[in-house]
């Protein structure tokens, strides 16, 4: 592919898992939502929830609404209440169709205006890498939480060795230089399990991998399904190993 072609590619846009404008048709950075829909879809179909009585669902640093988008397409999407909060004024402007949400503006790492056990499914994709302190954001997500309820929790992850050296050369840059990351925080597959059990918090009942090989030179493979179904499967198999990770666990009685 010449860079004339691959300039019009790249700017034609696609529906990548035929919900959201790309510029492949299974991005895998996008990959991570459409596991997040097939969980959620599950659980809705298990609770034996309805339009009549929906499950709330709190998104907690929402971003571009990408829960509600990748929902959308499933009759599931009408037995939830979708909330949303984050501290970003222009995220929640611009959030996908926020009239269907009830959207708060507020810290994560702050108490939350919610009362105890206000909601059946709590969701944090790719918030906690973000924020100083994660663990008092999970410990809020079990406050909100009823018992039995259902927390998802995505961040970018690295194998345990990586985690470590990246981890030192973050504070390394931090002390010396000032240089600060959008990242503040790291984690591997088992440092992310751990916190969200805490204490006999929650029990982890699946854990998925996202992007062993994406981008570059691989970019091109991203508009063939077999290819996102390899990745999915050894995410599966391999979670630790992958760029991304989501776990699922259950708020224990």
């Amino acid at each position: 592919m010449n860079n004339k072609d691959r300039k019009e590619r790249e700017a034609t846009k696609v529906l990548a898992f035929g919900v959201e404008p790309s510029n492949r048709l299974f991005r895998l950075r996008l990959s991570r939502y459409e596991a997040l829909s097939v969980t959620l879809r599950s659980y809705v179909n298990k609770q034996d929830a309805n339009e009549e009585k929906p499950l709330r669902l709190l998104d907690i640093g929402l971003g571009r609404g990408r829960t509600l988008r990748y929902l959308e397409p499933h009759k599931e999407i009408k037995a939830i209440e979708f909330f949303g909060l984050d501290l970003s004024v222009k995220r929640l402007e611009n959030v996908y169709k926020a009239s269907e949400w009830r959207l708060l503006r507020a810290d994560a790492c702050k108490n939350a205006p919610f009362v105890d056990e206000a909601f059946d499914v709590i969701v944090i994709e790719q918030l906690l890498e973000h924020v100083p302190t994660p663990d008092f954001v999970v410990a809020e997500a079990w406050r909100l939480l009823k018992s039995g309820g259902l927390f998802i929790v995505g961040v970018p992850t690295f194998p345990p060795v990586i985690e470590t050296f990246r981890r030192l050369i973050v504070r390394f840059m931090k002390s010396v230089f000032g240089v600060e990351r959008g990242h503040v925080e790291s984690f591997t597959l088992g440092s992310l399990c751990r916190l969200i059990e805490g204490e006999g918090r929650f029990k982890v009942v699946k854990k998925q991998g996202f992007r062993i090989l994406s981008g570059g030179v691989f970019s091109p493979l991203e508009d063939k399904r077999w290819w996102w179904r390899l990745n999915s499967f050894f995410g599966n198999l391999l979670p630790w190993l992958c760029t991304e990770v989501q776990v699922s666990a259950v708020k224990k009685s």
